[in-house]
This record gives structure tokens, C-alpha cells and sequence, in this order.
């Protein structure tokens, strides 16, 4: 109630929103309102005044909430350090065309060898504070924004993108378009026709902004809030995928705050000319990240990062100071090049990809860089809680309104479930909290003490998971009905 009063209006609609949301995570056929008001118990009910609580009529944007979950968070973070933020995007898989913000995004889950990647859905930004858990050596990824990312209508997208006919095109009436119509001037614009260009793109981008836009606002509103909550000279660091490591994220960091990113292996970098009046001019051509990395006369160094729950050595390269001069054009910028650890494939050793990192800070060394990094892998395993465990993005609404209020609001619900679990268990490792394991459950943990003690590691300390996390919940439901209480309270 603390995190969720301030965003409505009344304490009563918050209660009714908070009992909705229960009923959906309590529910265990699908994440869906349906669900959540037969979970209550409230099927003879009217029902109309819960369908239309989690819409932004009744309630603040998601800001608004995610600002209570930090909040809520702040006793179990470090008193010292630099704060980790993680950013990634995921689809919420939809069907409905009709619905608001549908559209084809790519499917990363398809095989390589598949030609269209794409898959109908909503597309979101989250963003997910990683708070580090001294006992399991492993991170949890609370969530600090899930906001939807409404696309470009089709009629616009030639002024945000302008599509280039190839040359000999013609039309399908058989007329020539490029010989009818009027050639335009080569060369540059004019200042004036550049200025009304900038105008059009700066107008279109505040009405349909893009993730990194989003982003950069997302981080932004953490921003503020350490600065509200006594931090201000704490600094923010933010991890981010390769699709945000781009100018839109470079040039609008505020300050405090430094940004690592993955970069592709072909990038293309130059390095830093010599000063000129009008600014910095561009060195020559630097060989791409991939080059890097194959380059044995650039040294090597070993350093160890708490990784997966153990302490591994790493192996990296740094290069730098580089600029690139197509996205983040005049900011100096460092290179990490770190190397796969080996893992075995059948009776031989194998690598993956390395990782080519850019990173805006000439600071703090390149191992800690690369340790908060490392951390970033939390964000993934939160998508895969949210959609498979919680089931956000089950709930079947259709308005812009609805889209942006019940998704934001599940998605900040669970991440106060977790806050919830580090109050009650002091962290993430699983006790006697929570419900007794199955029995294959338990052979499997035994199995895996086995092995590390065979290994000559320490005994593992494992890890509650989101379905540990919901069946806890859901006892307690159970409980509360045997008391004869209310199932929630209307």
C-alpha cells in the first residue's frame, strides 16, 4: 500500500487494484483479470469496476509505482558503491491485432538458420535494479520500469526512415517514377531546410519515442531518486545490450552516471585526432573489436569476478581512449574485450563468443567494469520469471490506456514480491521459509553438493526461485481462507 497508494487517487481504488493484481499472481491457469475474480472468489459480483482499475484513468503513470518499489528496496542495498542498473527490452507475445502497441518485432528465440525472425507482440522496455546477494553470490533483478513501446505508424515511418529506391526501379503500372518526377538538388540542405527537418524528427520522436529514448528517461527517473533518497554521491551504472549503445544513450546520460554497452564485433572505430578550434578532429581508422581481440600484440590481462555464484578468472583486453563517429561521434570511449571462459563439450573444451564492451568511464578499472557487467545476466532470467512464473502480458486488454496500466503494474507487483522475500529471509538463498522441496528436487541438490565437494569447492548455497517465491505466496492465500478471513479485501 505504501508503493501503490500514491498512485491512485483513493485508498479505496488502490485496495480494489492491489486485490486484482493478487488475484492474477495467486491465479495458476493464466495471468488474465478473468482469472483474478474467479481466484477471489467475486464471480456473482459486478466485476466492471475491476476491469477498469488498472487503466491510466484511475491511476498515475508506472513511474509512480516503480518509485515506491525503489523505495522499498533501498534497505537492502549497499551502503557504499556505485548502484547497477540493467536495461533490455522483451516482447510480450499477443496475437490480437487490434490490440495497442502490436506490432512484428524480432523473436530471438527462433534458430539461426530461420529466415524470418519475427513474431507478433508487445514490445517493452524494462529496466531492473541488480542488487547483489552476499550469501548465494548472485544477483536479483528488481524491476524499476516496464513501459511499453508504442511503434511508428506505417504512414510516418518515411520521414523517421526514408526507404531509397534502387536505381532502375519503376512502378507497377510500368511508368518510370524516377524519370516523371522532378529531380531534386544534389548537395547538402540549405540551413533552413535542415533546421525544418530537425523540427519534424524532434516533434515525431516526443510523440512516438523509441526504446533508446525511453531509456534514457527511465534512467533519468533512477537518477532523481538517488538523489532524493541521499545519494547523490553515489554514482549510477548502467548496462546495457547493443542496441542502446548508441548516440540517443551517450549524449543524454545524466550526470553521475556512466554507461557500459556491447558493441558488434565489426564496429567501426577511429581513434582520437588533435584538438581543433571547432572541436575534437577524427584520427585515422582504428581495426574493428574483432581485430582487437585476434591482435596478440595488445596485452592481456587476468583478473576474477564473482560470476554464477563463484569467484572465476577472467581474461580481458582494454584499448583506448576510441571514438566511433557515426553513433557516438566526439565522446572518448574505452574498449573491453573479454574473453569466454571454456566449458566442456563431451571430452573436449569449447568457447563462445567473446564479448566486445564500450564503456564511457576512464575511471575505475576495467575488472570492476567488467564485474558489473557480468551482472547483467540477472535481467534475462527476470524475463523468462515474469512471463513463464508471474505470467505478465497474459492479461487480454486491448486500449493504449489498459496496455500501459496492467503490465507496469503486474510487473511491479512481482518485483515487490521479491522485496518481500529479502525482508522476510534477509535474501535470496533458500531456507526453511519456504515450502519443503519435492523429492527430485532434492536429489538433484544433493547430486549437486556431490559434485562440488568432489570438485574441492565450498558446499553451494542454492537459490530460491520465482516458483518458490509464488508457492510461498499462494500458501499463505490458502491459509487465510482456513481462518475463515475474506479471500481479499473489497
Amino acid at each position: 500500500m505504501q508503493a501503490f497508494g500514491p498512485a491512485f487517487g483513493q485508498n479505496r481504488t488502490a485496495h480494489r487494484a492491489i486485490n486484482v493484481m493478487a488475484g492474477m499472481l495467486f491465479s495458476t491457469v493464466s495471468g488474465t483479470i478473468a482469472d483474478s475474480i474467479r481466484a477471489r472468489g467475486t464471480e456473482e459480483l459486478d466485476s466492471s469496476a475491476d476491469t477498469r482499475v488498472l487503466c491510466l484513468e484511475r491511476m498515475a503513470p508506472s513511474p509512480v509505482l516503480f518509485r515506491g518499489v525503489f523505495r522499498a528496496v533501498i534497505p537492502f542495498l549497499p551502503t557504499e558503491g556505485p548502484l547497477c542498473v540493467a536495461i533490455d527490452d522483451t516482447v510480450l507475445p499477443k496475437r490480437g491485432k487490434k490490440m495497442a502497441f502490436t506490432r512484428w518485432c524480432h523473436n530471438p528465440l527462433v534458430p539461426p538458420w530461420q529466415y524470418d525472425a519475427l513474431m507478433l507482440g508487445h514490445p517493452v522496455f524494462h529496466a531492473a535494479l541488480l542488487v547483489q546477494d552476499a550469501e548465494t553470490k548472485k544477483p536479483l533483478a528488481i524491476t524499476l520500469a516496464f513501459d511499453p513501446v508504442e511503434g511508428l505508424p506505417s504512414h510516418l515511418k518515411s520521414k523517421r526512415n526514408p526507404r531509397r529506391r534502387r536505381k532502375g526501379a519503376t512502378r507497377q503500372d510500368g511508368g518510370n517514377k524516377r524519370s516523371e518526377t522532378p529531380k531534386k538538388k544534389k548537395g547538402r540542405p540549405t540551413r533552413e531546410e535542415a533546421e525544418r527537418r530537425k523540427r519534424e524528427l524532434t516533434a515525431l520522436r516526443q510523440r512516438y519515442p523509441t526504446a533508446p529514448d525511453v531509456a534514457v528517461a527511465a534512467i533519468t527517473r533512477i537518477r532523481g531518486w538517488m538523489d532524493e533518497a541521499g545519494m547523490a554521491n553515489r554514482l549510477l551504472v548502467v548496462v546495457g545490450d547493443n542496441s542502446y549503445t548508441n548516440a540517443t544513450v551517450f549524449f543524454s546520460l545524466p550526470p553521475r552516471c556512466l554507461y557500459i554497452g556491447r558493441v558488434r564485433p565489426d564496429a567501426t572505430l577511429q581513434a582520437i585526432g588533435r584538438k581543433t578550434p571547432g572541436g575534437h578532429a577524427y584520427g585515422p581508422e582504428l581495426p574493428t573489436p574483432k581485430a582487437m581481440g585476434e591482435d596478440k600484440n595488445i596485452k592481456s590481462h587476468v583478473g576474477h569476478c564473482v560470476y554464477g555464484g563463484d569467484t572465476r578468472p577472467v581474461k580481458y583486453k582494454v584499448v583506448g581512449p576510441v571514438t566511433r563517429k557515426n553513433s557516438t561521434r566526439k565522446t572518448p570511449l574505452r574498449v573491453l574485450i573479454l574473453r569466454p571462459s571454456a566449458y566442456k563439450d563431451g571430452n573436449r573444451e569449447s568457447y563462445s563468443h567473446k564479448a566486445y564492451l564500450l564503456t564511457t568511464d576512464f575511471s575505475l578499472p576495467a575488472i570492476d567494469l567488467l564485474g558489473l557487467y557480468l551482472l547483467r545476466w540477472a535481467i534475462e532470467v527476470s524475463h523468462r520469471s515474469a512471463k513463464t512464473n508471474a505470467k505478465i502480458g497474459q492479461a487480454q486488454v486491448r486500449g493504449p490506456k489498459s496496455v500501459c496500466g496492467v503490465h507496469p503494474a503486474m510487473a511491479a507487483a512481482f518485483a515487490l514480491l521479491w522485496v518481500c522475500i529479502l525482508k522476510l529471509n534477509g535474501g535470496t538463498a533458500r531456507t526453511e521459509v519456504f515450502m519443503p522441496l519435492s523429492s527430485w528436487q532434492q536429489a538433484n541438490h544433493d547430486w549437486r553438493r556431490r559434485k562440488r565437494q568432489a570438485e574441492g569447492k565450498s558446499e553451494p548455497v542454492f537459490r530460491a526461485s520465482p516458483v518458490d517465491l509464488l508457492s510461498l505466496f499462494r500458501e499463505a492465500m490458502f491459509d487465510r481462507w482456513e481462518q475463515g478471513l475474506p479471500r481479499m479485501r473489497m
